[in-house]
C-alpha cells in the first residue's frame, strides 16, 4: 500500500469511529458531508511529531530518472538485456527509468558488461536457482521470457554484493547470500 493510501485509510478510520451515530437511519443523511469534512482536516492537518519523518521517507520515489550515459542507466539497462525482459528499460528525453531495487554494487556489474559480448548457458539447478533469485530480487515485478532447462547468462553465477563476477573459468562457486 502506497502512503498516500495508508493516509486516507487512516483519516477515513478516524472519522468513521468518531462518528458512529451517523449511522443511525435517522441521521444517515448527514453522514456524507460529516464524514468528508473530518477526513478533508485529518488530511491538512499539520504532521505530529514523528510523523514528519515517515512522510519524508515516502516522499522519496520507488525510481529515479537517470542520463542515459551514466553508469546505473547503463548497467540497469544492460541487466534487463541479461534478464531477458520482455519490454525494454524506459528511456524519455535522454532518461532512463531506474528502480531503487536496481542499486549496488551487484548491480553496477552489468555496466562493464555488453550484449555484444554474449551469454553463456548453464543448466546446474544451483546455478539457475541463484540467478532466478538475483532477477526477482532487482527486478521486481518486470515480465521475463520463460527459459526451460537451461538458461544463458552474462556469467556462470550471479554478481555477489560487492559486484565481483565469477567467469567460467572460476572454479570456486559463489558464496551463499
Amino acid at each position: 500500500m502506497n502512503p498516500l493510501s495508508t493516509m486516507i485509510a487512516a483519516a477515513v478510520a478516524d472519522a468513521v469511529a468518531a462518528n458512529t451515530k451517523l449511522f443511525d437511519p435517522k441521521k444517515i443523511e448527514r453522514a456524507p458531508d460529516v464524514l468528508t469534512r473530518d477526513i478533508v482536516k485529518a488530511l491538512t492537518r499539520p504532521a505530529k511529531e514523528g510523523e514528519a519523518e515517515a512522510q519524508t521517507e515516502a516522499e522519496v520515489p520507488p525510481f529515479e530518472w537517470l542520463p542515459v550515459d551514466s553508469r546505473r542507466a547503463k548497467a540497469y539497462v544492460n541487466l534487463r538485456i541479461a534478464a531477458h525482459c520482455l519490454s525494454r528499460a524506459t528511456i524519455k528525453d535522454g532518461l532512463v527509468y531506474v528502480p531503487r531495487e536496481a542499486d549496488g554494487a551487484d548491480m553496477l556489474a552489468f555496466a562493464d558488461w555488453s550484449p555484444t559480448q554474449g551469454l553463456v548457458g548453464i543448466s546446474a539447478v544451483q546455478q539457475i536457482a541463484a540467478w532466478r533469485d538475483f532477477y526477482d530480487r532487482l527486478l521486481p515485478n518486470v515480465a521475463r521470457r520463460p527459459q526451460n532447462g537451461a538458461i544463458t547468462v552474462p556469467w556462470p553465477w550471479p554478481p555477489s554484493k560487492e559486484g565481483k563476477t565469477y567467469d567460467a573459468d572460476t572454479q570456486e562457486e559463489m558464496p551463499a547470500p
